[in-house]
């Protein structure tokens, strides 16, 4: 039931999108990144629900994309409104048994009704790998890796016993985490496709600025890393999809990292300058930009003496392997001296 905005019991918006095709708006809907938000489609109606209240830019951007990537594939958007509602929160169990009671036969004998039936069955696959996941957070075996951690943070010397304890807890707890991975290939795909397209864009705003792509994280790195940095967060995998940007010196690094911070501001999630280098000897130059699909992607902007340190020769792409060799030679001619 819609009620006054702003009224005690406003709690959410929802946003209501009249379709033409359900098929083209299951596709468009998990293309722009709300596979894992709360959403229904009945019959012909889109119905989306911010929690935000309209302060959420990620959703806001979302629905334009919905919108957009609906039209390029033909659609007709009928009518769009958005009301003020009080709303039970739509969880992962709920939003399984809208996806379960919604998949059957009579979807495949609609219009375009196999399509649809194939998203489902995706968005069904998804939702159950982020229920096994959710399921880790607040275990038992989480806690005593959290405790596990902080008294080596605090300056403790971990036994042997520990050390392996450590270890075991954390595959354990990647398991589920790599099956969730595993099921959201598809966007972590669009998401290097999209954090590219950004890349090549910005290199022509310095001389000699070259993209070299990298592959999407996989499943079993990004579960064993969402399990040491993010406590278990996958959504908060920062470099599922990454791609490099490789410039002559460190005066124009400098100046691209301050620019793509400048021009990302609204979708930046995290950024990391340590000019003083790293462990490899390198000045660090790391954004992590929100894209278009709603997956956290990484840029990192080098030299080709960061970039063969952190990388190696392999690192480069093909056509442009000769700069690794001429600043291997440089490296070793001032080893020499």
């Amino acid at each position: 039931m819609f009620i006054e905005s702003g009224s005690d019991g406003h709690n959410a918006d929802k946003v209501e999108v009249e379709v033409d095709n359900p098929a083209l708006a299951f596709k468009s809907l998990t293309e722009a990144g709300f596979v894992q938000d709360g959403y229904t489609l009945t019959g012909k109606t889109v119905h989306l629900f911010d929690f935000s209240k309209g302060g959420d830019v990620e959703f806001k951007q979302k629905l334009v994309n919905f919108i957009n990537k609906f039209k390029q594939y033909g659609g007709q958007i009928k009518s769009k409104e958005r009301n003020a509602i009080r709303s039970e929160y739509l969880t992962a169990e709920r939003r399984g048994k809208i996806l379960e009671r919604i998949d059957g036969t009579r979807l495949q004998q609609q219009q375009s009704g196999s399509s649809l039936h194939n998203a489902i069955r995706e968005a069904k696959a998804r939702n159950e790998a982020y229920q096994k996941f959710k399921e880790t957070l607040d275990s038992p075996e989480r806690k005593r890796l959290t405790e596990l951690w902080t008294k080596q943070i605090d300056g403790a010397i971990l036994s042997l016993e520990e050390r392996r304890e450590i270890s075991r807890l954390e595959k354990e707890l990647a398991k589920p985490l790599e099956l969730f991975f595993t099921t959201d290939k598809g966007r972590y795909e669009r998401a290097k496709v999209e954090i590219e397209a950004i890349a090549k864009d910005l290199v022509g705003i310095v001389k000699n600025a070259f993209v070299s792509p990298s592959g999407i994280k996989r499943s079993k790195r990004a579960s064993i890393k969402s399990v040491r940095w993010y406590e278990s967060q996958v959504n908060k995998l920062g470099d599922g999809a990454r791609v490099n940007i490789i410039v002559d010196n460190n005066k124009d690094a400098d100046f691209l990292y301050s620019e793509i911070k400048r021009r990302f501001s609204t979708t930046l999630d995290r950024s990391e300058f340590f000019p003083e280098g790293t462990e490899l000897g390198y000045p660090k130059r790391l954004i992590e930009i929100r894209t278009p699909s709603g997956k956290i992607a990484e840029i990192q902007v080098m030299t080709p003496e960061g970039y063969l340190a952190k990388d190696g020769v392999v690192g480069f792409p093909k056509d442009k392997i000769f700069i690794a060799k001429t600043e291997l030679v440089v490296i070793c001619f001032q080893n020499v001296i």
